[in-house]
């Protein structure tokens, strides 16, 4: 086995699902996926591996998944260029923003359509000319710029998931579109002040499928707990 110690490349994420480790390839906009029994020959070669080796790893397996791991990026033997591969953690989903049958009590402002103009616009923009990876870290600019909010943000950050929600009605279907709504709705929060996750989810069986949504806490903001419950997240912004 390699006696030097790897690290997961610091824009790569994985996770396990059911019977597959999925990897998630920000600086290549790819997903890769093995199989637990050939992910487990990792075990004691990538610090902090989740995935436990059954017995004694191959050792032509590991070198041969290694060197091909190292040539997509996905793993670094330089501890400051990596990381080790740490679940992100997401509240278990318990309710959404969509059951909220009612919008009484909001109103829309001309700042909402402003901005939520804007949400949409470069959240296309971004997807349209950017990279996953160039994305996360814009997010990360982004929330670094926001100064906390003093009182729970829960009540008034639901309000306003609410009012991105009644625009996007009136201006694109949401379905086939996750990423970018997750997005725009994403960028339309941070411009207010809030701070939601954006996650990122997939599934493997009985067929590969990738998800994207914005909760805060156990509430999903935009899309259904039901629906989103399926998917283990493989990465939070």
């Amino acid at each position: 086995m390699p006696s030097t110690p790897y690290f997961l490349a610091k824009h790569a994420f994985v996770c396990l699902n059911g019977s597959s480790l999925v990897l998630l390839d920000l600086k290549h906009d790819r997903y890769l996926a093995l199989d637990a029994v050939r992910a487990g020959s990792l075990d004691g070669v990538v610090t902090g591996w989740p995935v436990r080796a059954d017995g004694p790893p191959p050792v032509d397996a590991a070198r041969r998944i290694i060197a091909s791991m190292l040539k997509r990026g996905l793993l670094t033997s330089e501890r400051s260029q990596g990381k080790e591969p740490v679940p992100p953690h997401i509240a278990a989903q318990i309710d959404s923003a969509l059951d909220a049958h009612t919008d009484a009590g909001i109103r829309l402002r001309p700042r909402h359509v402003v901005g939520f103009i804007r949400a949409v616009v470069t959240a296309a923009w971004h997807l349209r000319f950017r990279s996953m990876e160039w994305i996360v870290a814009d997010v990360a600019r982004r929330r670094a710029q926001i100064v906390t909010k003093g009182a729970d943000p829960a009540p008034s950050m639901l309000r306003m998931a609410r009012i991105f929600l009644r625009l996007r009605a009136f201006t694109y279907n949401v379905r086939e579109a996750c990423l970018f709504d997750s997005l725009a709705l994403l960028y339309f929060l941070l411009r207010e002040g809030y701070q939601p996750q954006w996650v990122i989810g997939v599934r493997s069986s009985p067929e590969f499928m990738a998800h994207s949504w914005i909760q805060h806490d156990a509430t999903v903001l935009n899309d259904s707990a039901d629906r989103v419950s399926i998917y283990t997240p493989i990465m939070a912004a």
